[in-house]
């Protein structure tokens, strides 16, 4: 079966659970009876002239263990149509060992406000302006004080948690998981190497040689020419120059002339922020991740020598450490427990 693309990653539309419907969170949570639930809104202000984002707000719901907590973290799924309830399996055992959890709705879906989330246009950057205006109302909610607060992570969702901590955000923790740490240019070429992702679709090209090599040729292209007033002619030309007609793919858009997201990839790496980083941070991926790159990203990970980082691969996990497409964030049992199990020592 092939494996959508997005932007590098999944447009989940059948992954989500209450897709931009006004759901409670209770009706994804069993033993209501356990926990308090609370909505919140917040707003995201104005930013980015040049993606014209305008002021938008947003609704979440922050769910609090009866019985105490200690921590509360924030989960950031990856993209698709995600509302408030997604990766509830994993907000269950948090809940379960006595750790506050807030989701909330992302743009246009469920009950916030605002246009382009789930598609091609809702960028990493916007993501990350997000999730900093979500981390600043939780620190400062008066049921959290003297609480430590974690953010999760989970593939693009991992990349926007990197993003936010460059507006100086200060986390106790993170969890980062199938989330891209190599630069945006290893993770598309990564992608290629797997005909089930529907990222070939974008290159349509006899052998992998071939795909890798234009792929790269126009991602270098772009990352130099990027600030040109009239990049969209010079890149076009470039795309020309190479061959790379509308014969070589068989998307809406050729790469990188899309919405934004792939642009605004291919420009993201963080690394310097985890070599220097003193948050803890635990990092997990799949053997089989067809999505980002398994020994790539790990060796990254490791190579920076960060006592403060600790990353694994678990073997026969996939992207969503889950069993398909039908129940993409139901979470096997051992990576729930690694999640879970580390978050409870921090």
């Amino acid at each position: 079966m092939k494996i959508q693309y997005l932007g590098a990653f999944l447009l989940l539309t059948t992954f989500c659970f209450g897709q931009n419907m006004c759901v409670g969170p209770e009706a994804f949570v069993p033993r209501k009876d356990n926990y308090s639930f609370s909505t919140i809104n917040f707003n995201v202000p104005a930013f980015d002239y040049r993606q014209k984002m305008d002021s938008v707000s947003f609704e979440g719901s922050l769910i609090l263990p009866k019985d105490g907590f200690d921590k509360v973290v924030i989960i950031k799924p990856g993209t698709g149509y995600n509302t408030r309830n997604t990766h509830s399996p994993l907000a269950e055992a948090l809940l379960d060992n006595h750790t506050a959890v807030f989701r909330y709705d992302e743009r246009g879906k469920g009950n916030s406000k605002g246009e382009g989330g789930g598609d091609m246009t809702y960028t990493v950057t916007m993501m990350g302006e997000e999730l900093v205006s979500a981390f600043n109302m939780v620190k400062k909610h008066p049921d959290l004080q003297g609480k430590k607060i974690g953010i999760i992570g989970h593939s693009l969702g991992g990349i926007a948690v990197l993003e936010a901590l460059e507006h100086e955000i200060n986390p106790d923790f993170l969890v980062l998981f199938a989330a891209p740490v190599v630069t945006g240019k290893q993770l598309f070429l990564y992608q290629l190497q797997h005909s089930e992702n529907g990222f070939n679709d974008y290159f349509l090209y006899d052998t992998l040689e071939e795909k890798q090599k234009v792929c790269s040729e126009l991602i270098d292209f772009y990352l130099a020419n990027q600030k040109e007033k009239s990049f969209w002619k010079v890149y076009k030309k470039e795309a020309k120059k190479l061959g790379y007609t509308k014969k070589r793919y068989a998307t809406h858009f050729r790469f990188l002339l899309g919405g934004g997201l792939d642009r605004d990839l291919v420009s993201k790496d963080r690394i310097d922020w985890l070599k220097n980083t003193t948050i803890p941070v635990f990092y997990m991926i799949g053997a089989e991740d067809v999505l980002v790159d398994p020994v790539a990203n790990t060796t990254r990970l490791n190579n920076l020598a960060n006592p403060a980082i600790s990353a694994t691969v678990l073997e026969g996990e996939n992207h969503f450490f889950s069993d398909g497409e039908s129940t993409p964030y139901a979470i096997h049992e051992q990576p729930k427990q690694k999640i879970v199990e580390w978050i409870v020592k921090q």
